[in-house]
Protein backbone atom coordinates (compact mmCIF):
# COMPACT_ATOMS: atom_id res chain seq x y z
CA UNK A 1 0.00 0.00 0.00
CA UNK A 2 0.62 3.78 -0.59
CA UNK A 3 1.71 6.45 2.29
CA UNK A 4 1.24 9.98 2.05
CA UNK A 5 3.11 12.10 4.43
CA UNK A 6 2.53 16.29 5.17
CA UNK A 7 5.05 18.20 5.57
CA UNK A 8 6.58 21.59 7.20
CA UNK A 9 8.12 21.42 3.51
CA UNK A 10 6.86 22.62 -0.13
CA UNK A 11 6.25 19.16 -0.70
CA UNK A 12 3.76 16.19 0.44
CA UNK A 13 5.69 12.50 -0.02
CA UNK A 14 4.80 9.27 -1.60
CA UNK A 15 6.01 6.04 0.14
CA UNK A 16 5.46 2.53 -0.15
CA UNK A 17 4.57 0.98 2.38
CA UNK A 18 5.02 -3.18 3.16
CA UNK A 19 1.79 -4.41 5.05
CA UNK A 20 4.05 -7.99 5.79
CA UNK A 21 7.40 -6.78 7.07
CA UNK A 22 6.68 -2.81 8.03
CA UNK A 23 9.66 -1.61 5.94
CA UNK A 24 8.69 1.88 4.40
CA UNK A 25 10.50 2.44 0.86
CA UNK A 26 10.60 4.38 -2.75
CA UNK A 27 10.28 7.90 -1.83
CA UNK A 28 8.66 10.03 -4.10
CA UNK A 29 7.87 13.92 -4.24
CA UNK A 30 4.56 15.60 -4.99
CA UNK A 31 6.01 19.21 -5.33
CA UNK A 32 4.71 22.64 -5.33
CA UNK A 33 2.39 23.62 -2.04
CA UNK A 34 3.79 25.57 0.86
CA UNK A 35 3.78 23.59 4.11
CA UNK A 36 1.26 20.79 3.39
CA UNK A 37 1.12 20.43 6.99
CA UNK A 38 -2.11 18.70 7.19
CA UNK A 39 -3.24 16.20 4.36
CA UNK A 40 -6.59 13.63 4.34
CA UNK A 41 -7.84 11.58 1.55
CA UNK A 42 -11.58 11.35 0.21
CA UNK A 43 -13.61 8.00 1.26
CA UNK A 44 -13.01 6.17 -1.70
CA UNK A 45 -9.48 7.29 -1.73
CA UNK A 46 -9.11 8.53 -5.44
CA UNK A 47 -8.65 12.05 -3.96
CA UNK A 48 -5.94 13.80 -1.91
CA UNK A 49 -6.65 17.42 0.07
CA UNK A 50 -4.12 19.34 1.98
CA UNK A 51 -4.03 22.49 3.45
CA UNK A 52 -1.24 25.20 2.92
CA UNK A 53 -0.63 26.48 6.31
CA UNK A 54 0.41 30.05 5.13
CA UNK A 55 -1.04 33.65 5.36
CA UNK A 56 -0.73 35.01 2.08
CA UNK A 57 -2.37 33.57 -0.54
CA UNK A 58 -3.22 35.17 -3.48
CA UNK A 59 -2.64 38.70 -1.92
CA UNK A 60 -4.83 38.06 0.52
CA UNK A 61 -4.36 37.19 4.14
CA UNK A 62 -5.65 33.43 4.20
CA UNK A 63 -4.19 30.16 3.53
CA UNK A 64 -5.37 27.59 1.36
CA UNK A 65 -6.55 23.92 0.72
CA UNK A 66 -5.33 22.05 -2.57
CA UNK A 67 -7.55 19.49 -3.89
CA UNK A 68 -5.39 16.17 -6.26
CA UNK A 69 -6.64 13.54 -8.25
CA UNK A 70 -5.13 10.26 -7.74
CA UNK A 71 -4.68 7.65 -10.77
CA UNK A 72 -4.28 4.09 -8.75
CA UNK A 73 -2.91 2.52 -12.45
CA UNK A 74 -0.27 5.29 -13.34
CA UNK A 75 -0.04 6.46 -9.47
CA UNK A 76 0.03 9.85 -10.73
CA UNK A 77 -1.43 12.50 -8.49
CA UNK A 78 -2.34 15.42 -10.44
CA UNK A 79 -3.40 19.14 -8.93
CA UNK A 80 -6.82 19.79 -9.45
CA UNK A 81 -7.33 23.11 -7.75
CA UNK A 82 -6.92 25.14 -4.69
CA UNK A 83 -9.25 27.44 -2.50
CA UNK A 84 -8.98 30.17 0.17
CA UNK A 85 -9.41 28.48 3.66
CA UNK A 86 -10.32 32.70 4.34
CA UNK A 87 -8.19 32.45 7.85
CA UNK A 88 -4.70 32.31 8.37
CA UNK A 89 -2.12 29.21 8.65
CA UNK A 90 -4.97 26.60 8.17
CA UNK A 91 -3.50 23.67 10.10
CA UNK A 92 -6.03 20.70 9.85
CA UNK A 93 -8.82 19.43 7.83
CA UNK A 94 -11.73 16.68 7.30
CA UNK A 95 -14.35 14.99 5.23
CA UNK A 96 -17.62 14.22 5.89
CA UNK A 97 -18.49 11.23 5.50
CA UNK A 98 -20.81 11.56 2.26
CA UNK A 99 -17.86 13.50 1.02
CA UNK A 100 -19.76 16.30 -0.28
CA UNK A 101 -17.82 18.69 2.86
CA UNK A 102 -14.54 19.73 3.43
CA UNK A 103 -13.99 21.70 7.12
CA UNK A 104 -10.75 23.32 7.63
CA UNK A 105 -9.56 24.76 11.12
CA UNK A 106 -7.04 28.07 10.31
CA UNK A 107 -5.03 28.40 13.25
CA UNK A 108 -3.85 32.08 13.38
CA UNK A 109 -7.05 33.31 11.62
CA UNK A 110 -9.45 32.37 14.81
CA UNK A 111 -11.67 30.67 12.56
CA UNK A 112 -13.07 27.14 11.10
CA UNK A 113 -14.64 27.11 7.15
CA UNK A 114 -16.77 24.83 5.38
CA UNK A 115 -16.01 24.39 1.70
CA UNK A 116 -18.01 21.89 -1.23
CA UNK A 117 -16.19 19.46 -2.82
CA UNK A 118 -17.65 19.71 -6.07
CA UNK A 119 -17.72 17.34 -9.24
CA UNK A 120 -14.27 15.19 -9.81
CA UNK A 121 -13.03 16.79 -6.33
CA UNK A 122 -12.75 20.29 -7.29
CA UNK A 123 -13.46 22.03 -4.03
CA UNK A 124 -15.59 25.19 -4.31
CA UNK A 125 -15.31 28.34 -2.21
CA UNK A 126 -16.82 28.36 1.19
CA UNK A 127 -19.89 28.18 1.84
CA UNK A 128 -20.02 29.06 6.00
CA UNK A 129 -17.05 30.57 8.09
CA UNK A 130 -16.84 30.74 11.85
CA UNK A 131 -15.01 32.95 13.93
CA UNK A 132 -14.27 32.61 17.50
CA UNK A 133 -11.97 35.64 18.05
CA UNK A 134 -12.94 37.90 21.00
CA UNK A 135 -12.09 41.47 20.83
CA UNK A 136 -12.49 41.80 24.15
CA UNK A 137 -10.74 38.43 25.80
CA UNK A 138 -7.14 39.18 26.61
CA UNK A 139 -7.06 34.95 25.31
CA UNK A 140 -6.66 33.92 21.74
CA UNK A 141 -8.74 30.96 20.01
CA UNK A 142 -6.75 28.43 17.98
CA UNK A 143 -8.91 25.73 16.61
CA UNK A 144 -6.62 22.52 16.72
CA UNK A 145 -9.23 19.82 15.32
CA UNK A 146 -12.64 19.48 14.16
CA UNK A 147 -14.73 16.32 14.86
CA UNK A 148 -18.05 16.20 12.69
CA UNK A 149 -20.17 13.18 12.40
CA UNK A 150 -22.41 11.67 10.03
CA UNK A 151 -24.24 8.27 9.28
CA UNK A 152 -21.33 6.40 10.01
CA UNK A 153 -18.32 6.79 12.04
CA UNK A 154 -15.38 8.80 10.21
CA UNK A 155 -12.46 9.38 13.18
CA UNK A 156 -11.21 12.58 12.72
CA UNK A 157 -10.00 15.48 15.43
CA UNK A 158 -11.44 19.15 15.92
CA UNK A 159 -10.25 21.43 18.38
CA UNK A 160 -10.51 25.41 18.54
CA UNK A 161 -7.61 26.98 20.93
CA UNK A 162 -7.17 30.37 22.43
CA UNK A 163 -4.35 30.21 23.60
CA UNK A 164 -2.19 32.74 25.21
CA UNK A 165 1.20 31.58 24.60
CA UNK A 166 0.89 32.22 21.06
CA UNK A 167 2.49 35.20 19.82
CA UNK A 168 -0.51 36.34 17.35
CA UNK A 169 -2.62 38.76 18.16
CA UNK A 170 -5.83 36.69 16.98
CA UNK A 171 -8.18 33.40 17.64
CA UNK A 172 -5.78 30.55 16.30
CA UNK A 173 -7.93 27.78 14.56
CA UNK A 174 -6.00 23.86 14.80
CA UNK A 175 -8.70 21.15 13.65
CA UNK A 176 -12.14 19.32 12.50
CA UNK A 177 -13.59 16.18 13.18
CA UNK A 178 -16.71 14.29 12.68
CA UNK A 179 -19.00 12.51 15.27
CA UNK A 180 -21.08 9.21 14.77
CA UNK A 181 -24.60 9.74 14.19
CA UNK A 182 -26.25 13.40 13.48
CA UNK A 183 -24.31 15.43 11.74
CA UNK A 184 -22.52 17.28 14.93
CA UNK A 185 -19.19 19.11 14.59
CA UNK A 186 -17.01 19.07 17.90
CA UNK A 187 -14.56 22.13 18.29
CA UNK A 188 -11.74 21.71 21.08
CA UNK A 189 -10.81 25.01 22.61
CA UNK A 190 -6.99 24.53 23.71
CA UNK A 191 -6.56 27.67 25.09
CA UNK A 192 -10.20 28.75 26.75
CA UNK A 193 -10.53 25.00 27.74
CA UNK A 194 -13.65 24.19 26.02
CA UNK A 195 -15.31 21.90 23.49
CA UNK A 196 -17.54 24.07 21.57
CA UNK A 197 -20.87 22.22 19.40
CA UNK A 198 -22.00 22.97 16.23
CA UNK A 199 -24.50 21.28 13.71
CA UNK A 200 -23.65 20.44 10.11
CA UNK A 201 -26.22 21.20 7.52
CA UNK A 202 -25.43 18.74 4.85
CA UNK A 203 -27.53 20.25 2.25
CA UNK A 204 -26.08 23.15 2.09
CA UNK A 205 -22.51 23.54 4.41
CA UNK A 206 -23.68 25.72 6.69
CA UNK A 207 -22.89 25.28 11.04
CA UNK A 208 -25.48 26.35 13.42
CA UNK A 209 -24.73 26.41 17.23
CA UNK A 210 -26.18 23.18 19.18
CA UNK A 211 -28.31 24.09 22.16
CA UNK A 212 -25.63 22.81 24.32
CA UNK A 213 -23.28 24.77 23.18
CA UNK A 214 -19.98 23.92 25.09
CA UNK A 215 -18.30 21.58 27.60
CA UNK A 216 -16.25 22.88 30.16
CA UNK A 217 -12.87 21.44 30.92
CA UNK A 218 -10.73 22.16 33.71
CA UNK A 219 -8.61 24.94 33.77
CA UNK A 220 -5.34 24.53 31.70
CA UNK A 221 -6.28 21.13 30.44
CA UNK A 222 -5.84 22.21 26.89
CA UNK A 223 -8.14 20.11 24.79
CA UNK A 224 -6.17 18.96 21.50
CA UNK A 225 -7.55 16.39 19.39
CA UNK A 226 -10.57 14.45 19.53
CA UNK A 227 -11.49 10.45 18.75
CA UNK A 228 -14.78 8.82 19.38
CA UNK A 229 -14.54 4.85 19.39
CA UNK A 230 -16.58 3.05 16.54
CA UNK A 231 -18.65 0.79 18.87
CA UNK A 232 -18.94 2.77 22.36
CA UNK A 233 -20.75 5.65 22.96
CA UNK A 234 -17.19 6.90 24.37
CA UNK A 235 -15.14 9.86 23.10
CA UNK A 236 -11.47 10.87 23.41
CA UNK A 237 -9.61 14.25 24.27
CA UNK A 238 -5.78 14.24 23.83
CA UNK A 239 -5.26 17.22 26.02
CA UNK A 240 -1.98 19.48 24.80
CA UNK A 241 -1.37 21.74 27.37
CA UNK A 242 -1.87 19.06 30.23
CA UNK A 243 -0.27 16.34 28.59
CA UNK A 244 -3.60 13.84 29.57
CA UNK A 245 -6.07 11.89 27.76
CA UNK A 246 -9.83 12.27 28.63
CA UNK A 247 -12.59 9.84 28.36
CA UNK A 248 -16.21 11.30 27.96
CA UNK A 249 -19.33 9.41 28.16
CA UNK A 250 -21.17 10.27 24.42
CA UNK A 251 -24.82 11.16 24.34
CA UNK A 252 -24.93 10.80 20.97
CA UNK A 253 -29.38 11.67 21.15
CA UNK A 254 -28.11 15.37 22.76
CA UNK A 255 -24.53 15.71 20.97
CA UNK A 256 -23.39 16.05 25.09
CA UNK A 257 -20.22 15.16 26.45
CA UNK A 258 -19.83 14.10 30.00
CA UNK A 259 -16.01 13.21 31.94
CA UNK A 260 -15.74 10.02 33.45
CA UNK A 261 -12.07 9.90 33.21
CA UNK A 262 -8.74 11.25 32.80
CA UNK A 263 -5.33 10.33 32.67
CA UNK A 264 -1.30 11.32 32.59
CA UNK A 265 -0.08 10.44 29.20
CA UNK A 266 3.29 10.55 30.82
CA UNK A 267 5.35 8.12 32.71
CA UNK A 268 6.74 11.21 34.74
CA UNK A 269 5.74 14.84 35.51
CA UNK A 270 5.60 17.59 32.95
CA UNK A 271 8.39 19.20 32.21
CA UNK A 272 8.91 22.25 29.97
CA UNK A 273 8.93 22.20 26.13
CA UNK A 274 6.27 18.75 26.55
CA UNK A 275 3.39 18.67 25.02
CA UNK A 276 1.10 16.61 23.91
CA UNK A 277 0.30 16.45 19.83
CA UNK A 278 -1.81 13.36 18.63
CA UNK A 279 -4.31 10.73 19.05
CA UNK A 280 -5.85 7.36 17.66
CA UNK A 281 -8.14 4.70 18.18
CA UNK A 282 -7.09 1.08 17.30
CA UNK A 283 -8.99 -0.41 14.36
CA UNK A 284 -10.15 -3.02 16.68
CA UNK A 285 -11.29 -0.63 19.32
CA UNK A 286 -9.36 -2.24 22.33
CA UNK A 287 -6.31 0.48 22.31
CA UNK A 288 -5.98 3.76 22.51
CA UNK A 289 -2.91 5.86 21.73
CA UNK A 290 -1.43 9.51 21.91
CA UNK A 291 1.80 11.11 20.93
CA UNK A 292 3.95 13.42 23.28
CA UNK A 293 6.32 16.16 22.32
CA UNK A 294 9.37 17.03 24.57
CA UNK A 295 9.36 13.40 26.13
CA UNK A 296 8.85 12.08 22.59
CA UNK A 297 7.06 8.85 23.13
CA UNK A 298 3.47 7.44 22.24
CA UNK A 299 1.25 6.43 25.50
CA UNK A 300 -0.43 2.90 24.71
CA UNK A 301 -3.64 2.07 26.52
CA UNK A 302 -6.24 -0.54 26.87
CA UNK A 303 -9.81 0.17 26.55
CA UNK A 304 -11.84 -1.36 29.14
CA UNK A 305 -15.56 -2.81 28.57
CA UNK A 306 -17.34 0.58 29.48
CA UNK A 307 -14.50 2.86 27.30
CA UNK A 308 -12.34 3.68 30.62
CA UNK A 309 -8.28 2.99 30.21
CA UNK A 310 -5.60 1.36 31.67
CA UNK A 311 -2.26 2.48 30.98
CA UNK A 312 -0.26 -0.19 29.32
CA UNK A 313 3.19 1.55 28.69
CA UNK A 314 5.16 3.64 26.98
CA UNK A 315 7.14 3.27 23.83
CA UNK A 316 9.72 5.93 22.30
CA UNK A 317 8.77 7.56 19.35
CA UNK A 318 12.52 6.80 17.77
CA UNK A 319 12.90 10.67 16.84
CA UNK A 320 11.93 13.82 18.04
CA UNK A 321 8.94 15.58 18.33
CA UNK A 322 6.03 13.31 16.89
CA UNK A 323 3.91 15.46 16.07
CA UNK A 324 1.48 13.02 14.00
CA UNK A 325 0.92 8.96 13.64
CA UNK A 326 -1.02 6.65 11.86
CA UNK A 327 -2.30 3.30 12.19
CA UNK A 328 -2.80 1.12 9.29
CA UNK A 329 -5.83 -0.31 7.92
CA UNK A 330 -5.33 -3.88 9.19
CA UNK A 331 -4.28 -2.41 12.57
CA UNK A 332 -0.85 -4.08 12.74
CA UNK A 333 1.18 -1.13 12.17
CA UNK A 334 1.79 2.33 13.86
CA UNK A 335 3.80 4.86 11.67
CA UNK A 336 5.37 7.90 13.71
CA UNK A 337 5.84 11.00 11.76
CA UNK A 338 8.95 12.93 13.73
CA UNK A 339 8.80 16.42 12.85
CA UNK A 340 12.33 17.39 14.12
CA UNK A 341 14.77 14.43 13.16
CA UNK A 342 13.43 14.20 10.17
CA UNK A 343 11.89 10.69 10.27
CA UNK A 344 9.01 8.21 9.60
CA UNK A 345 9.35 5.28 12.28
CA UNK A 346 7.16 1.70 11.72
CA UNK A 347 6.14 0.15 14.71
CA UNK A 348 4.62 -3.52 14.93
CA UNK A 349 1.34 -3.69 16.95
CA UNK A 350 0.64 -6.47 19.45
CA UNK A 351 -2.63 -7.54 18.86
CA UNK A 352 -3.02 -9.38 22.53
CA UNK A 353 -1.25 -6.16 24.31
CA UNK A 354 -1.11 -2.99 22.04
CA UNK A 355 2.47 -3.08 22.88
CA UNK A 356 5.20 -1.44 19.83
CA UNK A 357 8.01 -2.55 18.32
CA UNK A 358 10.09 -0.88 16.03
CA UNK A 359 10.59 -2.22 13.05
CA UNK A 360 12.03 0.19 9.89
CA UNK A 361 12.80 3.87 9.48
CA UNK A 362 12.85 6.12 6.43
CA UNK A 363 14.07 9.78 5.77
CA UNK A 364 11.74 12.51 5.33
CA UNK A 365 12.03 16.32 5.57
CA UNK A 366 10.17 17.39 8.44
CA UNK A 367 6.73 14.79 8.64
CA UNK A 368 3.90 15.55 10.77
CA UNK A 369 0.87 13.89 9.25
CA UNK A 370 0.77 10.27 7.79
CA UNK A 371 -2.13 8.81 6.00
CA UNK A 372 -2.77 5.00 4.64
CA UNK A 373 -4.42 4.28 0.82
Amino acid sequence: MNIYVGSYTNSIFRFNFDAQTGKITDQEIISGLENPSYIALSPGKDYLYAVEEISDFQNQSTGAVSSFKIDHKTQEVKLLNSQSTYGGHPCYLSIDQTGKWLLVANYSGGNISVLPILKNGIIGPATDTINFNKSNDSNYSHPHCIYSNNSTLQSKELSITYNTHNLLTIFNCKGIVHEPIGNFVFIADCGLDQIYIYKLNTENGKLAPHSIPSINLPQGTGPRHLEFHKDLDICYSVNETDLTITTYKYDHKLGNLNIIQNLSILPRTKQIGDSAADIHIHPSGKFVYTSSRGHDSIAIFSVNQDGTLESNGYQSSGGKIPRGFGIDPTGHWLLVANQESDNIVSFKIDQTTGELTEVSKAEVKRPTCIKFT
